[in-house]
């Protein structure tokens, strides 16, 4: 792991963990698979986030991965991270909230790391090997936490890798 930093040697190693692939590997494989979608086109399609149901990998609807872009690891300014089993007004005012807040405080538009739009959902298992490395590849961590949020296996992974890139 000393061809990247620690924050993503520790996210590859969780990485590994999950998948089969080594280490190494999967961050060059990440950071060709690594998007983000920028909050002005992302509110222009807030029901992604609003009525939007939970992601099952069977229904997605095929022009979402196209508003997210491809990223440079450290260009994205925050990893949203939410259980899809909570509201979604409630979540989508929280992300209205935060990233006027960003824009007023950084002179420019967050870019975002969002699920339903940045995993492909036609090779969702080779996204989900790379999820850790997403997260450590985000300037940030946002959660938007419902009643659901910390019963969700998924929300507390992404917890457990924000911590582990942090210690």
């Amino acid at each position: 792991l000393s061809a990247v930093n620690a924050p993503t040697g520790a996210a590859a190693a969780v990485a590994a963990m999950v998948g089969s692939k080594d280490p190494e590997e999967l961050v060059q494989e990440a950071s060709k698979r690594f998007r983000c979608i920028s909050w002005i086109i992302l509110q222009e399609h807030a029901d992604l986030l609003v009525n939007a149901g939970p992601l099952d990998g069977t229904v997605s609807a095929s022009h979402t991965y196209s508003l997210s872009s491809p990223c440079y690891l450290s260009q994205c300014s925050a990893f949203l991270s939410h259980s899809w089993h909570d509201s979604g007004k409630e979540k989508w005012h929280a992300l209205s909230q935060w990233c006027h807040s960003f824009e007023g405080r950084e002179a420019c538009t967050p870019r975002l790391w969002f699920d339903r739009v940045c995993i492909n959902q036609t090779s969702i298992a080779d996204d989900l090997e790379c999820l850790p490395i997403f997260l450590a590849g985000c300037n940030g961590l946002l959660v938007v936490s419902g009643e659901t949020y910390t019963s969700r296996l998924w929300c507390v992974t992404e917890l457990f890798v924000y911590v582990t890139m942090s210690a």
